[in-house]
């Protein structure tokens, strides 16, 4: 362990009150300024260290602060006005002083702690003090981690075993300690149980009234420095957190530890987000290490990022269209999520991941081809082992060249199972499809009677369209009316048409609209309105865009 070597040549003043730590409660706005005169820190014939605390400063314009000293004898009296100039903080004050020959010969002394504001000038209670003639060189900036060794020098003769060190007034704990067989130094270690940051007294107290000294004794003050342990892994996932703890490590407001991580110093937090502490920095590994205001520390590994391996991304399907989407599964993106920048084929491509595992990648408007999905981060590249197949759309032939409205034509051809698509005849609607076993099929439309080129399409994830123009045409045959039953009825009354794509078509009866109220394309069914109030017989009419065909026979209306 490293070894602090503090040079005490005395010891300290006897007195009749005790020493306290006390943090006090901050005062309510506009409470007066209030100060407390501390117990000295050392008071011996070779140093004087003077304390006193400022409680509350109300916001006043500082003038001046500091100590005065008072002295005195049946043949003399001395005052000594220390000045520590306007700047003060709340907390604690010090003032190290060599005592003058004439104060040695006075052997004791009041004093108090002041400060001076544009309100007036404020005073601590005043403390007598009693110069001690062992000589102790207290030492008041010394700093340390949980179990450092400090050896302090001086005469501890009269350090028996009836006194016990121990560190905090406010918290005494017994500290372990060695005096060396010539009583000229003893040593012992930084205890732990203390944050980063507290400044620890180091005293004896004696057992018994029959010791030799019988008053607390200070030694030394000690700052704690925390320490960080060492990572318990260095592979991380960018959305990680980095956890680190360690003796007396704290995230205290005011002394604060910090952990260095590549070329950044952060405050130190038990838990923080990996990827807030180096999306600023990229890089494929990073140092880390701590800085606790006196010490560098930086552990012997450096932390590096896990990344998606080559075999990670899967492929569900044989084959993509360009523009299209292919179904994958294998990137975690909650760990790879800033992997934003993705191409295949030199395109723009985008990997998005689902929760359940059903992925997809959506590509650009890719040639034919074979390709991986590469993937440039910040931090690190990626490059699929799997390739992408790039098939365009190529439609092959029907299962019919020809047939009436409504009957069913399958296209084969390489279509992608569960995809949809859009057929269009020459210049007339689409029809949707979804691919099924590499074919789509679709109903005839009632588009004009005659031959229709085939255009085959498909939209990718932001509904823009790739259209395909084939080889491929259809012959529209025209609707015919052949015959309809029963030849008679009343309002009311079913009626069964029998054609071919006749349903595709208004109907009429004697010129009246009526309506299909079942069938299929080939035999449409009406009934005949209840608005007919005349008898007789009429003729049934087909209504198409294009056409407009009649039955031969009439129908009676009963």
């Amino acid at each position: 362990m490293k070894s602090l070597y503090v040079y005490l040549f005395s010891l300290f003043m006897i007195i009749g009150c005790s020493k306290s730590e006390e943090v006090k409660p901050q005062p309510e706005p506009n409470t007066p300024v209030e100060l407390e005169t501390l117990v000295p820190d050392a008071a011996n014939r070779k140093l004087i260290v003077l304390s006193g605390r400022a409680l509350h400063l109300n916001n006043e314009q500082i003038k001046d602060h500091g100590f005065i000293m008072l002295a005195d004898t049946q043949n003399q009296f001395l005052e000594n006005k220390i000045s520590l100039g306007k700047t003060i903080q709340v907390g604690k004050i010090t003032k190290k002083i060599d005592p003058s020959k004439e104060l040695i010969a006075i052997g004791s002394f009041t004093y108090k702690f002041y400060v001076e504001t544009n309100l007036g000038t404020y005073y601590g209670e005043p403390i007598r003090v009693t110069l001690s003639s062992i000589f102790i060189d207290y030492q008041s900036d010394l700093q340390g981690t949980v179990g450092e060794k400090i050896t302090v020098n001086g005469d501890f003769a009269k350090i028996t075993d009836g006194y016990i060190l121990y560190s905090n007034y406010n918290d005494p704990k017994e500290i372990k300690y060695v005096i060396s067989s010539n009583k000229n130094s003893i040593q012992f270690e930084i205890p732990s149980g203390y944050n980063h940051g507290t400044k620890l007294s180091i005293y004896f107290r004696p057992k018994a009234g029959n010791t030799a000294i019988d008053h607390d004794l200070n030694i030394a003050e000690v700052k704690i420095l925390g320490t960080l342990e060492p990572p318990t892994h260095y592979e991380f996932y960018l959305n990680d957190y980095l956890r680190l703890s360690g003796p007396s490590a704290t995230s205290g407001p005011f002394d604060k530890m910090y952990i260095i991580i590549g070329d950044k110093l952060v405050p130190y937090f038990y838990e923080l987000a990996l990827f807030d502490l180096i999306y600023e920095q990229p890089r494929s590994s990073y140092r880390i290490g701590y800085f606790n205001g006196r010490d560098t520390v930086i552990f012997p590994e450096k932390i590096r990022f896990k990344t998606p391996r080559p075999e990670d991304v899967q492929l569900r399907q044989a084959f993509v269209h360009p523009g299209g989407t292919m179904a994958a599964t294998g990137l975690d993106m909650t760990r790879f999520y800033h992997m934003s920048v993705a191409t295949v084929g030199n395109k723009e491509a985008y990997y998005n991941a689902h929760w359940t595992g059903n992925d997809q990648i959506q590509i650009g408007d890719v040639p034919d081809g074979s390709y991986p999905l590469i993937i440039n981060s910040p931090f690190f590249n990626y490059t699929s082992k799997e390739k992408i197949q790039v098939q365009s759309l190529k439609p092959k032939s029907l299962s019919l060249s020809k047939g009436y409205y409504g009957q069913k034509i399958t296209i084969y051809g390489n279509f992608i199972n569960k995809e949809r698509y859009f057929i269009q005849l020459g210049n007339y609607q689409y029809s949707e499809s979804i691919a099924e076993a590499g074919s789509v099929t679709f109903d005839i439309p009632g588009v004009a009677p005659g031959k229709h080129p085939i255009t085959l399409s498909y939209q990718d994830m932001n509904s823009k369209t790739y259209s395909v123009k084939s080889a491929l045409t259809i012959e529209v045959l025209a609707p015919t009316f052949e015959s309809f039953s029963p030849k008679s009825g009343k309002p009311g009354d079913i009626i069964t048409l029998k054609g071919k794509g006749i349903g595709y078509g208004r109907i009429l009866l004697g010129g009246e609209y009526v309506d299909v109220i079942g069938g299929n394309a080939d035999a449409p069914q009406i009934s005949i309105p209840n608005r007919f109030i005349y008898k007789g017989k009429a003729h049934f009419d087909v209504q198409f865009d294009h056409e407009w065909i009649q039955s031969k026979e009439t129908f009676e209306i009963l």
